[in-house]
């Protein structure tokens, strides 16, 4: 049975919409506050969560869908889809997503050009999302701060907004069907 681009789009969207709803479902759970012990039950699977996602965003818009392009694939996504800067996507990868994926937990210190990066992990604090703040300048030390609920929030906005990935997917732009097309058809084979 071959998939007509009717078929694609009808179940892509479906697919789509579903995998937002699953992360915003298993994200707010792993951030929830646990009074036993007193802070979220599960916040770095609450990340890893959101970084397959993006992963996995990132290989439909690209349509490069193999581990060797993950990395590429999703940066590609983060500053096209989601707008965020070079900077910002180098911290979150270097920080956050490499050593969650490799080695279930973010990195404690980065080095990037001489400048020292300490990290915040926030369940739900939409002004500290992405704020790099200098802690001691002439030890060039530096604190960057995610809110892990202002990622799922800043995903799914990527997805369902007007010039959303979902709406230029059904819309056919700049080729952002086919490669859709041709990673989704991988991805459901």
């Amino acid at each position: 049975m071959s998939l007509t681009e009717q078929d694609i789009m009808e179940i892509g969207k479906n697919f789509l919409e579903e995998r937002i709803k699953a992360l915003q479902k298993e994200v707010s759970y792993c951030i929830s506050y646990n009074e036993e012990i007193k802070e979220a039950v599960a916040p770095l699977s609450a990340l890893l969560f959101c970084f397959s996602t993006i992963d996995l965003l990132g290989s439909l818009y690209t349509g490069k869908f193999d581990e060797h392009n993950d990395t590429q694939n999703a940066k590609s996504y983060m500053r096209d889809m989601m707008f965020y800067s070079d900077f910002q996507i180098t911290l979150l990868q270097h920080i956050f997503r490499h050593k969650l994926v490799h080695a279930a937990e973010p990195k404690w210190l980065y080095e990037n050009n001489g400048e020292f990066y300490s990290w915040s992990c926030y369940s739900n604090h939409r002004a500290k999302h992405l704020e790099c703040v200098t802690l001691d300048k002439e030890s060039h030390a530096n604190n960057f701060s995610i809110s892990i609920w202002s990622l799922v929030e800043d995903i799914a906005d990527s997805v369902h907004k007007e010039q959303g990935y979902l709406n230029k997917v059904l819309k056919k732009e700049n080729g952002i069907f086919y490669n859709f097309s041709k990673t989704f058809k991988k991805i459901i084979s």
